[in-house]
């Protein structure tokens, strides 16, 4: 699912001014050179367990909120390659900046996305969770289309893993707005409870996810360079006081 979304949109004059450096829409590591996902995650939740009796009541709580401020929120984060969530990286951070692959922070983000969606893809292949509203005849979320759920299983959340992958990169990209890049990054797996597409324990796993593949990511040559690139381009677009137009909420 993360995988079909996770090139970021190029507007049409940088497509025709700019050719993306080689390497751009590749992910940094392949399957191979991930970290084993039953290392550091546990299976989810057994039906008749406590742990999954307390996914199953947050998952019913949320039929409350439907319609309410995470959910809108949520709807705003379904394709993680919408324009809306391009600004919100740029707002996390505080700086407006070249989101495209053409741009050390466009590649480094598309880059990492498209790691995080490999390793998503073959930690949900492990335990095929079923998610929270399958089953039922009508199902309610703030996605329209739930038929992915056949296709993309539940545990662990790749949304909640890019979230928070995103925000240590934007924190490492832009240690003095450490705090906001990591509370967006967090909310984006919260917003997936609310959307009622997972469960919180899904969330906690994908973040778990997002944070081992970070500490991965640290021992790779490519994602070094592309990260260093990128400070640059942030610290020199602060200086500049290019300052993207953030909504209020």
């Amino acid at each position: 699912m993360l995988l079909s979304c996770a090139a970021l949109p190029q507007p049409a004059a940088a497509q025709m001014q700019s050719t993306p450096p080689a390497g751009a829409s590749k992910a940094y590591l392949t399957v191979d050179q991930l970290p084993d996902p039953k290392a550091y995650l546990q299976p989810p939740p057994s039906p008749g367990t406590p742990a999954f009796a307390a996914d199953r009541a947050a998952y019913e709580a949320s039929l409350k909120d439907r319609d309410g401020p995470a959910w809108k929120r949520a709807q705003s984060q379904l394709s993680v390659r919408s324009p809306a969530v391009q600004t919100q990286l740029m707002c996390a951070i505080g700086v407006k900046v070249d989101p495209t692959p053409a741009s050390a922070f466009g590649r480094l983000v598309q880059r990492a996305t498209l790691t995080l969606a490999i390793a998503s893809e073959q930690s949900k292949a492990i335990w095929n969770r079923d998610r929270p509203y399958v089953g039922e005849a009508s199902p309610v979320a703030c996605d329209p289309e739930l038929d992915f759920g056949a296709h993309s299983a539940s545990y662990p959340s790749g949304h909640a893993g890019l979230g928070w992958l995103w925000g240590l990169l934007l924190a490492e990209l832009a240690p003095e707005r450490a705090g906001p890049a990591l509370a967006w990054g967090a909310e984006i797996g919260r917003n997936r409870i609310a959307c009622r597409v997972h469960y919180p324990t899904d969330v906690a796993a994908g973040q778990q996810l997002g944070a081992a593949l970070y500490a991965r990511l640290q021992g790779d040559a490519a994602f070094r360079a592309d990260m260093a690139a990128a400070k640059a381009e942030v610290a020199a677009a602060r200086a500049a006081g290019d300052v993207p137009t953030c909504p209020i909420e």
